[in-house]
């Protein structure tokens, strides 16, 4: 890993709660959460930190997969 990475990792312990929490951080965090989300770019490029959005992620056929709540960080 090197400084300006962008890191995605499990926060929550596998299997024991019943909502899982995944950080996602470094400067492609919100092309990341465009890219797992139905969320359209004007509306990504408005996120502001600290505020939490309910959102839908999709899978890898860009179907509906679960909802989700994101919250940007700015570091």
């Amino acid at each position: 890993m090197v400084n300006g990475d962008t890191v995605v990792a499990q926060s929550t312990p596998y299997g024991y709660g019943g909502i899982g929490v995944v950080r996602v951080t470094g400067p492609d965090s919100l092309s990341i959460f465009g890219d797992l989300t139905s969320m359209p770019k004007n509306k990504l490029q408005a996120v502001k930190p600290r505020v939490a959005y309910r959102e839908i992620i999709l899978d890898e056929n860009k179907e509906p997969f679960d909802d989700v709540v994101l919250t940007f960080y700015r570091g």
